[in-house]
């Protein structure tokens, strides 16, 4: 069984299209050259444990700013509670974000159907941002909004399968990003 997982784990990763991953790293390099440019990641419960995970690895180890919009409880809590779930993420981006491309997002959702991904991807991409999006299951409507869509085509409901690889790619990527 365990063996079985693994080995699903590798097909998936070779499943991947190179051409978004270089696109992925495209954006993020042409984030390198604007000032004072920011790096926002979100995500649903595994998936915000991977956000903040990548951000972390963003700011330990690249020369980007990043920040995991999953960390903030209070933030969290009080928007959910005085506003709607939908809005949890929308709401700091519309707090942090301003017209104009210096900022990226990194959408992390197993499904790409979660309500709040796609409402703060949209609000994202309408102040100018772009998105990454990182998704499994048949991609939903977050691969089609995103300006690159690293999808990890699964069965629907393989979380682990697909959380896995998104955390292999995370990695992948903040490896490439490394300072030198």
């Amino acid at each position: 069984m365990k063996t079985d997982f693994l080995e699903k784990v590798s097909e998936a990763i070779k499943q991947i299209e190179q051409k978004e991953l270089k696109r992925a790293l495209e954006l993020f390099k042409f984030r390198r050259m604007i000032p004072k440019a920011k790096i926002f990641v979100i995500g649903n419960g595994g998936s915000a444990a991977l956000a903040s995970h990548f951000a972390n690895d963003l700011n330990r180890f690249t020369d980007y700013t990043a920040y995991s919009l999953c960390d903030s409880v209070p933030a969290i809590t009080s928007i959910g509670n005085d506003d709607d779930f939908e809005a949890i993420f929308s709401r700091q981006i519309d707090k942090y974000f301003r017209p104009g491309n210096d900022k990226l997002l990194v959408a992390i959702s197993s499904s790409g159907n979660s309500p709040n991904i796609l409402h703060a991807a949209g609000l994202a991409k309408g102040l100018g941002a772009e998105v990454v999006a990182l998704t499994g299951f048949d991609g939903g409507e977050l691969k089609k909004l995103a300006d690159a869509s690293i999808h990890i085509p699964t069965e629907k409901g393989e979380y682990e399968l697909v959380e896995s690889v998104h955390g292999a790619v995370l990695h992948y990527l903040s490896l490439c990003l490394k300072k030198i």
